[in-house]
């Protein structure tokens, strides 16, 4: 049983978006009863799409997204971690029949492929059993339709890696928090790359939902060559799998990304 459910963060238009914010505490993502959502799996696998980002290679995009996973799998309080493996061919947002749970980075960049709020540079869906709060399936869009990314701290561009790792922390049960100088925190701009590296309320906030104590026995992330763009994982379905396609919009974080050169001429309030 998952629990379907879509929540879209909203974007600040002015530059007093980007003030000090308050020195609060991580906030974590939680069911309705306020259970936080975790994984039970020691490692948590993450596909691209090879067509991933339009203006990079998928091996740039592959890199930007192993340094992301790098930053949260250094955190020494925690047992959660993180691997890329490579690319697929499958673009599918929460739970599938088939391939089963995979968790994907994905890009909406053709023509009114953006379903989701306007403002919002990246968004992260987790599919999670509302009962626990267990986590079986996350994957990340990013609006290729309405913005550029780069990798070279680009003034014209949100940078990938600051992107994906912030993306990162909702994938492991992190949710905004108003901590403005943190990963976590909802607002960035084009070509800002501080927030690559984790805050002290990063940190603590992966402790706190996956901390050592709760380590499971087995699962930890085994080293493999991920899987190359050219050849994507792309298992054919067996024949008699006949069960439906993964259903409903799954639970979305939105990384509400501030670009008051955009914004300002493709928005209009009253």
């Amino acid at each position: 049983m998952t629990l379907p459910r879509t929540i879209l963060g909203l974007l600040a238009l002015t530059a007093t978006a980007l003030g000090a914010g308050a020195a609060s505490a991580y906030v974590l993502v939680t069911t309705d009863d306020g259970t936080p959502v975790t994984w039970s799996l020691g490692c948590v696998e993450v596909w691209t799409n090879p067509a991933v980002v339009e203006e990079l290679t998928p091996e740039e995009v592959l890199a930007a997204l192993e340094l992301g996973l790098d930053a949260w799998n250094a955190v020494g309080c925690s047992w959660i971690e993180g691997a890329a493996r490579g690319f697929t061919c499958f673009d599918h947002v929460g739970l599938a029949s088939w391939p089963g749970p995979q968790n994907e980075v994905l890009s909406r960049d053709e023509p009114e492929s953006w379903r989701h709020a306007d403002r919002v540079v990246a968004l992260t869906s987790l599919s999670y059993d509302p009962r626990d709060g267990e986590i079986s399936d996350a994957d990340i869009e990013l609006n290729g339709e309405d913005y550029r990314f780069a990798i070279d701290g680009s003034l014209n561009a949100y940078d990938l890696q600051q992107t994906l790792t912030h993306e990162l922390g909702h994938v492991f049960g992190l949710n905004h928090t108003p901590v403005a100088s943190a990963t976590m925190y909802a607002l960035s701009y084009p070509g800002e790359i501080s927030k690559r590296t984790l805050a002290p309320d990063d940190i603590t906030g992966l402790c706190a939902n996956h901390p050592l104590s709760t380590a499971p026995d087995s699962g930890a992330c085994e080293p493999a060559e991920p899987v190359p763009a050219a050849e994507p994982w792309c298992p054919k379905r067996p024949d008699d799998d006949c069960a439906g396609g993964g259903g409903g919009a799954p639970w979305g974080l939105a990384l509400a990304l501030l670009a008051l050169w955009r914004a300002r001429r493709r928005l209009r309030w009253g």
